[in-house]
């Protein structure tokens, strides 16, 4: 028997565009800035970006003076807004793109190193494909650049994305951005994000209210399978509140939307905020992915 292919979501928006890529790094005696003879550096791993296809990128940090420097390899987890991720990424409509990771994926992007760089010496940041944490739903220019809190800005690197074909998952993300705009969504690892019956996951993505505190706040998670999936071994597990939505365009559609007992228990103890409403989610749901019983 095949074994199901599924995809893990939770709420974000899609746009169907083609582009044309080519990969500029611009002028980096004036993008890059130096701060205490340290010099950020971000860098295209490939020589044209396609979309539906991965776009890869590292960052690094060069020691420009005659002296070892310290620096602070965790700090590059946040930039100056907080929870928008370590790269601004503005599409071809202007706009910063929505960032798709959370704090935890940018400590799975940032490796422990010596706190010390050495003269001359360079050390990478890290490396990530740019469309895993990052909206790209549409082709066309972008720029992007590395901001981080006690790191110099990086250069920005000028980005033509070519046509192509959009991921099931980027398509299921942006009608979800669409419908659900005020909330924040996150790829997860679908080997990470639910029960062992949705191991199988092709995309796994969370959905949150509040985005500086994923983990301890109210989030819905939706699985796409491109089978049919039997979840009564999940009766008296606590994924058992996983329902089964219907069928859509892009697969079988799994969900769990949680309720107010749900929301108290993850919720930060100091945050006084109003519960979200809950109600309609069922039906916004049907509508973003054109659900079919």
């Amino acid at each position: 028997m095949l074994k199901p292919r599924l995809i893990v979501v939770s709420l974000v928006l899609i746009q169907t565009a083609y582009a044309t890529p080519s990969v500029v790094l611009a002028d980096s005696a004036q993008q890059v800035p130096e701060q205490k003879g340290l010099e950020t550096q971000l860098v295209p791993l490939g020589s044209e970006y396609v979309l539906g296809k991965p776009m890869k990128l590292r960052v690094q940090l060069a020691n420009r003076s005659p002296s070892p420097l310290p620096y602070n390899p965790y700090a590059t987890a946040y930039d100056y807004d907080g929870n928008s991720g370590p790269l601004a990424v503005i599409g071809p409509d202007g706009k910063r793109q929505p960032y798709l990771g959370d704090w935890m994926m940018h400590q799975d992007m940032i490796g422990g190193r010596s706190p010390t760089l050495e003269p001359g010496a360079v050390v990478t940041l890290f490396e990530c494909d740019l469309a895993d944490y990052y909206y790209i739903g549409a082709p066309g220019h972008y720029s992007v650049q590395y901001r981080s809190l006690d790191t110099p800005s990086s250069n920005t690197l000028e980005i033509d994305i070519k046509p192509g074909n959009l991921s099931v998952v980027d398509a299921v993300v942006g009608r979800l951005l669409h419908s659900f705009s005020s909330w924040s969504v996150v790829k997860m690892d679908p080997g990470r994000s639910g029960p062992k019956e949705l191991e199988a996951a092709r995309a796994a993505i969370a959905v949150y209210k509040d985005p500086l505190h994923f983990h301890s706040t109210f989030g819905m998670t939706v699985w796409v399978t491109d089978e049919p999936v039997d979840l009564s071994r999940l009766q008296g597990s606590s994924w058992e509140g996983i329902e089964y939505l219907g069928r859509s365009p892009w697969g079988h559609v799994y969900a769990r939307i949680p309720n107010k007992r749900y929301y108290s228990y993850f919720r930060a103890p100091e945050k006084e905020k109003p519960l979200p409403d809950i109600r309609g989610l069922r039906g916004l749901l049907r509508e973003a992915l054109e659900l079919q019983k």
